[in-house]
């Protein structure tokens, strides 16, 4: 038991290498797996920064296409309604020309009508003189005012005629 300690002595740094090896390897792999975590933080943070740039660029376009669409649209409008000033005076002007005409139209329809009933009145009411001096053989006798001829056939014989 003299030579315990001395063999503990000799031995000791033996049991001690072992568990160094190990915490070497162990320490190795936490400073790789740190420098991994840094490098994953890295490029996280610059995609982050490309990211926010890229949206912040995003919304700047959109701002400027939102106020070139109100612009444009203004100007429509106004298009618009300087056109529809300057066309309704005409289109106005228009309406109230066919106005006319459809009234224009309807007496000129009035009084054609009026005048075919006057021809179909003195069509079937014999004529005074004409009567009389035919010695009042009435309508469509020979003595009346209109003589109408019967039609002809396209043989040359007239509608109703006896065949020979």
């Amino acid at each position: 038991m003299k030579y315990l300690p001395l063999l503990c002595f000799l031995l000791g740094p033996l049991a001690f290498a072992a568990p160094n090896k190990e915490i070497l390897e162990l320490s190795r792999d936490v400073a790789n797996l740190q420098d991994q975590v840094r490098t994953i933080q890295r490029t996280l943070d610059e995609n982050l920064s490309q990211l926010k740039l890229q949206t912040q660029q995003t919304l700047e376009a959109i701002n400027k296409n939102n106020t070139a669409i109100a612009v444009m649209q203004g100007g429509i409008t106004d298009r618009l309604n300087a056109q529809g000033s300057t066309l309704a005076a005409p289109v106005a002007g228009v309406n109230a020309k066919l106005d006319q005409m459809s009234g224009d139209f309807q007496a000129l329809r009035s009084s054609v009508d009026d005048l075919t009933t006057r021809m179909n009145k003195l069509q079937d009411e014999p004529d005074e003189s004409d009567a009389e001096s035919a010695g009042g053989s009435g309508a469509g006798g020979r003595g009346s005012r209109f003589r109408f001829h019967r039609p002809v056939h396209p043989s040359g014989r007239h509608a109703g005629a006896p065949v020979v």
